[in-house]
C-alpha cells in the first residue's frame, strides 16, 4: 500500500449506495506513514488516542461530509480499528495496516446525490477525516 494512496476509496456499491475504504492509516506494510498534514501516529499511547477519537465519533457523530464543508451527506455504517493487539487476535497477518477501515451509506437526497456521482465520476477518489487534535513535537 503507497503512502499518498493509502485512503483511495477501494469499495463502492453504487445500488446500495456505499463506499468504504481506509480513513486512516498509521503503519503499513512498508512501516510507519506520515499523514497528508505530515503528522505521524507512532506509539501505543497514540494509537489508543487514535482509536478513543473514532470510538467517540461513532458515539457521537457519524456523520460523513463533503470536502470538509458539508456535511451530513453520508452515514457512518461500519467501522474497525485495526491495532497489532486486534489483528493479532483476529488472526490477521502481521502486516495488516493499523489504522481505521469504515463504510459510509449515502442518503437518497441532492447532497447524497452529489456525493455519489462525485465518486462515480473520479473527482472523489479519497477518504479524508476531520477533526481535532494537539500537536506534539517528534524527537528526530
Amino acid at each position: 500500500m503507497e503512502t499518498e494512496h493509502a485512503l483511495v476509496i477501494k469499495g463502492f456499491d453504487e445500488d446500495k449506495r456505499r463506499f468504504f475504504g481506509w480513513a486512516y492509516v498509521a503503519r503499513n506494510s512498508d512501516g510507519q506513514v506520515e499523514d497528508h498534514s505530515g503528522d505521524v501516529i507512532d506509539n501505543d499511547e497514540a494509537i489508543a488516542a487514535m482509536e478513543d477519537a473514532f470510538y467517540k465519533y461513532v458515539l457521537e457523530s457519524r456523520d460523513g461530509d463533503e470536502n470538509h464543508s458539508v456535511f451530513g451527506v453520508a452515514k457512518l455504517i461500519e467501522q474497525t480499528v485495526f491495532t497489532p493487539e486486534k489483528t493479532a487476535l483476529m488472526g490477521l497477518p502481521a502486516d495488516t495496516p493499523v489504522g481505521v477501515w469504515v463504510g459510509y451509506e449515502v442518503p437518497k437526497t441532492e447532497l447524497g446525490d452529489r456525493l455519489l456521482k462525485g465518486i462515480q465520476s473520479g473527482r472523489y477518489k479519497a477518504l479524508s477525516i476531520v477533526g481535532r487534535g494537539r500537536r506534539e513535537p517528534v524527537d528526530a
